[in-house]
């Protein structure tokens, strides 16, 4: 649970200080995308039919093996 606090600190703190939307947040989301996959969590991805979850789930499941 700390680690899920941690990350989503730290991709709050990267978004917040990005001027520049696309590649900053591009960035920010990898990285947070990389977090989820190192810890021992479980992680719901919610959204609308079309929007990549399932390809952002196969990224975490890569990085996390």
């Amino acid at each position: 649970m700390m680690s899920q606090v941690i990350c989503m600190t730290q991709f709050e703190s990267e978004q917040k200080e990005s001027q520049r939307p696309v590649p900053q947040a591009h960035s920010a989301f990898e990285s947070l995308l990389t977090c989820a996959a190192e810890t021992d969590v479980t992680v719901l991805l919610q959204g609308e039919s079309g929007v990549g979850k399932g390809v952002t789930a196969g990224i975490i499941h890569q990085r996390s093996t």
